[in-house]
């Protein structure tokens, strides 16, 4: 009939600093779980303690389109899961960034990312005075039914022009868009 009570910042649990025990505690980040039992009329037990550490491998690949670079932060090789990484796009002299594609879309900059699973993020960069690279409205990737696609540009009045067989489009060389592929 003993009450538990416990504790996940590292700091001694007790009746009065704890949360009572009612079932399976889920841990997803390093922890520090300590835990008392109470019983009205006995002594508190020993403080029972124990360090989880939470080693996930989420990764974050960045990769510049064009003449720019990516900076992460933080910027490490794993990732805990749902950690925050900041990403700022920075064009070379005579480019603009443009875009960002692939696990992040838009064209907000500096934006964040939250790493819930792997993730590959690409900064699309222009020439200035060039038209900026469509974007796809879908990532490409494995699908089990049809799909539609829309494409959009940053450059305003520009005509986008597409392929479906491989081929890199032109205006010579391709379809005009006209809405939803």
């Amino acid at each position: 009939d003993a009450d538990i009570y416990y504790t996940l910042d590292g700091s001694d649990p007790s009746a009065s600093n704890g949360t009572l025990y009612s079932g399976s505690i889920t841990i997803n980040d390093d922890t520090i779980l300590k835990a008392v039992a109470v019983k009205s009329g006995m002594t508190d037990s020993s403080i029972a303690s124990a360090d989880y550490v939470i080693n996930y491998s989420l990764t974050l690949n960045v990769d510049p389109a064009g003449s720019g670079t990516i900076t992460a932060d933080p910027d490490k090789v794993n990732y805990k899961y749902n950690e925050t990484v900041n990403l700022t796009a920075t064009a070379e002299s005579g480019y603009d960034f443009s875009s960002w594609s692939g696990d992040l879309a838009g064209s907000t900059n500096p934006e964040t990312l939250i790493i819930d699973e792997s993730k590959s993020v690409t900064a699309n960069f222009t020439a200035l005075g060039a038209v900026s690279q469509p974007e796809f409205s879908i990532a490409g990737g494995t699908y089990t039914g049809t799909q539609s696609v829309e494409l959009t540009t940053t450059t305003v009045d520009a005509d986008i022009y597409y392929t479906l067989d491989g081929s890199d489009p032109s205006a010579s060389n391709g379809t005009l868009y006209s809405g939803s592929i």
